[in-house]
C-alpha cells in the first residue's frame, strides 16, 4: 500500500521534472539558432497524471512554450504540426483556459483548411468548458466564413454568440447581413475589423489590417453595383465593366491574394490561395 502511494507522488513528480527540462532544453536551444518546436509527449501521459491542477499546471507550461516559441521569429510553416498537437494537448488538459483559444485563433486558423478544421474542433470544446464567453463562437464563425466558405454555418455560430447577452445582440445583425443579398462584403468587413480589434499580436493586426483594405476596396464596388440597381429599377449589371464610367471611375485593383467574383446579382470577394498568405 505503501508503495503504491509512494508511486502515486513519484511518477506525476518525474514526468513533470522530465516535461520541466524539454522545456528549457528548448529555450536554450532558441537563444542560440532557429530550430522547429519540440512535440509534446502524448495527451494520456499527462492525463495519468489525474490531478486538477497538476494538468492545469502542465496546460500553462504547454501554453508558455508555444507563446516564447511563436513570438521568438522562428520558422512557424515548419512546425505547424507540432504545434497543432501542442493546442489539441492544452485543449484537454485545461479547456477552461480563455488566452489559449486567442492564441490558437491567431497562430493556426490561418494555416490551411485541415488546421482551420483542427482549430475550430478545439473552439468547439471551448463552447462547452466557457458557454458565457462570447470571443469563441465569434472565431469559429470567423473561421467558417472566412477560411471555409461556409456562410449559413457562420451566420449559425453568430446567432448563438448574440443571445449570450444584450450588448451583442449586433452579433445577431452581422448573421442576417452575411446571408443577405450582397452581404458577404460587408459581413467580412465588419468582421475583419472585429479580429483587427481582438488580436495583440503586432503581426497578427498587420494581417487582418491588409486585408480590411482589400475589403474596403470591394465594398466600393459593391455599393457601385446598389447604385446601379437603384437607377435601372432593380437591374443589375451584366458585367462589372457596365459600372464604368458612370458609377466607378475605374474597377479597382486588388493583390494577388484577392479576386472580385461577380454572379449577378452578388459580388463575393474570394481568395486565391486557401492557405490565405499575403
Amino acid at each position: 500500500m505503501r508503495m503504491q502511494r509512494l508511486l502515486y507522488i513519484v511518477i506525476p513528480l518525474l514526468v513533470v521534472g522530465m516535461y520541466v527540462q524539454l522545456f528549457y532544453t528548448q529555450e536554450k536551444q532558441q537563444s542560440v539558432k532557429e530550430v522547429r518546436l519540440m512535440p509534446t509527449m502524448p495527451t494520456q501521459v499527462f492525463q495519468i497524471l489525474g490531478h486538477t491542477y497538476m494538468q492545469q499546471m502542465l496546460a500553462d507550461m504547454l501554453f508558455i512554450k508555444v507563446a516564447v516559441f511563436y513570438g521568438g521569429g522562428h520558422d512557424i510553416e515548419a512546425s505547424v504540426d507540432e504545434m497543432a498537437n501542442h493546442f489539441v494537448t492544452m485543449n484537454k488538459l485545461n479547456p477552461k483556459m480563455i488566452d489559449f483559444y486567442y492564441r490558437t485563433e491567431a497562430a493556426l486558423a490561418d494555416k490551411g483548411d485541415d488546421y482551420t478544421n483542427i482549430t475550430n474542433k478545439i473552439l468547439e470544446v471551448g463552447l462547452k468548458a466557457l458557454p458565457d464567453q462570447v470571443p469563441i463562437p465569434y472565431f469559429e464563425g470567423f473561421n467558417y466564413y472566412y477560411y471555409l466558405d461556409e456562410p449559413v454555418k457562420a451566420a449559425e455560430l453568430l446567432r448563438l454568440a448574440s443571445t449570450y447577452d444584450e450588448k451583442y445582440q449586433w452579433l445577431g445583425h452581422l448573421a442576417s447581413t452575411l446571408l443577405a443579398k450582397g452581404g458577404s462584403i460587408r459581413a467580412g468587413l465588419t468582421w475583419l475589423k472585429g479580429m483587427y480589434a481582438s488580436m495583440e499580436d503586432g503581426e497578427e493586426k498587420e494581417r487582418y489590417a491588409a486585408d480590411i483594405q482589400e475589403f474596403e476596396k470591394a465594398m466600393v464596388v459593391q455599393v457601385a453595383l446598389e447604385r446601379y440597381a437603384t437607377k435601372s429599377g432593380g437591374l443589375y449589371p451584366e458585367k462589372l465593366s457596365d459600372l464604368v464610367p458612370e458609377e466607378l471611375r475605374m474597377l479597382p485593383k486588388f493583390s494577388e491574394k484577392f479576386y472580385l467574383d461577380y454572379q449577378p446579382p452578388q459580388l463575393f470577394l474570394k481568395v486565391n490561395d486557401k492557405r490565405h498568405k499575403s
